[in-house]
């Protein structure tokens, strides 16, 4: 009998995953990287003349492809954001916590009411500070924790991205990013109700809320597995046809619905804000500095859509990749900007007042409805005095 003798592997044939199962993620990071070319044939020289080397016909540099670098780009921008979020998270823990135990009159205000309106809106906010307090921080802290875990499954995709030969990791990672999409928007859509306690307005927005999670349900599922490697790894499979009609029609509503909800969201904010508006300096001024603070919470989200969606229509797909996975980092910014918002609203109204207000958790509309009531009742009680002052002396000078 004749002994068997293993052959040696022909390296040339096997495939970036025999690759990886034998020599580990070297050699599949190395799958990437184009082999080097067989040495150039030089033609005979003349006799007296050194030949070049045929080392200098081999590449001297190896390109790295660039979906390594811009899934490394996308992991190190995703990381930067976090920290941001977590630098705004500490910002507004830390003045939720000095603000806590305070009204909005401000003790100051409270020994200066004389006027029944002004009592029954201050009895009627003294507890907000202990029903909302707890409430809005565990809100917070929820839309924090699921943020970071988007962060983690976008730093542990692009790295099996790496390790697998361009092989799409097949996560969560479009329902995460609308699960922080959709808690932002809802905390925004709570501050619509509470401006216009219209029904059929919590109604259309709920509604496009609960289409967006359709469609991102949808565009999960085409995303994954065959169709995944045909969008991002260029490999055709049984069902490309089928795949690519299917995101055609779903794409433009995945991209567009969104920007939609933000774009409804601030137009009925800065319109309710408009109709408040009374002609009064102090009320006017401050109404139209929380109009800004709305169409800056909705302006970032909607302006990284509409650069995801241009890139994919201009086929710059790199644009595309990482402005759609930017607006999950930018709805919570948003969220913790028009949290943090409040010192400054404060300020804001203790400069025009003199006094405290907006001493407490003024993270709804309510806050603002309130501080508008009590500035018009104060300056139309001003202006009453001054109206029957000016009038008492007239009448004494008459006599």
């Amino acid at each position: 009998m004749h002994r068997l003798i293993p052959s040696a592997p022909d390296f040339g044939t096997r495939t970036a995953k025999a690759h990886r199962n034998d020599r580990g993620p070297a050699l599949a990071l190395a799958a990437f990287l184009p082999r080097p070319r067989p040495p150039r044939l030089l033609p005979p020289q003349p006799p007296g003349t050194h030949a070049p080397s045929s080392r200098s016909a081999m590449p001297t540099q190896i390109a790295i492809p660039n979906s390594v670098v811009l899934y490394f780009a996308t992991a190190l921008s995703e990381s930067l954001f976090q920290g941001i979020i977590l630098s705004q998270l500490s910002t507004y823990l830390a003045t939720s916590a000095c603000m806590r135990g305070t009204t909005p009159l401000g003790p100051q205000a409270k020994d200066s009411i004389s006027s029944p309106r002004l009592i029954n809106i201050n009895r009627t906010t003294d507890g907000w500070d202990r029903d909302r307090w707890w409430g809005l921080r565990g809100y917070t802290l929820l839309v924090f924790f699921v943020c970071a875990l988007e962060t983690a499954f976008q730093i542990v995709r692009c790295w099996t991205f790496i390790e697998n030969a361009a092989e799409w990791m097949r996560t969560s990672e479009i329902s995460t990013n609308v699960i922080v999409t959709v808690l932002v928007q809802a905390f925004f859509i709570n501050r619509c109700w509470k401006a216009s306690k219209n029904i059929f307005i919590l109604a259309y927005l709920t509604l496009l809320v609960l289409g967006q999670i359709a469609i991102s349900v949808c565009m999960t599922v085409a995303l994954r597995g065959e169709y995944g490697r045909i969008v991002y790894g260029g490999k055709v499979a049984q069902d490309q046809d089928g795949h690519r009609n299917f995101i055609i029609w779903v794409l433009p509503f995945f991209a567009l619905v969104p920007v939609l909800v933000d774009l409804s969201i601030t137009i009925i904010l800065i319109m309710y804000f408009k109709r408040w508006r009374t002609g009064l300096p102090a009320s006017d001024a401050l109404l139209r500095h929380v109009s800004y603070l709305a169409f800056e919470a909705a302006a970032l989200p909607t302006l990284a859509r509409l650069a995801a969606g241009v890139g994919w229509l201009a086929k710059a797909h790199s644009l595309a990749v990482v402005c759609g996975m930017l607006p999950a980092k930018l709805y919570v910014i948003s969220y913790l900007r028009a949290l943090n918002a409040r010192p400054k609203l404060r300020e804001r109204a203790h400069a025009v007042h003199g006094r405290e207000t907006l001493g407490t958790e003024d993270d709804t509309v309510e806050f603002t409805v309130c501080l508008i009531r009590i500035c018009l009742v104060e300056e139309f009680h001003m202006r009453t005095r001054s109206f029957l002052g000016t009038r008492t002396r007239s009448i004494g000078r008459r006599q």
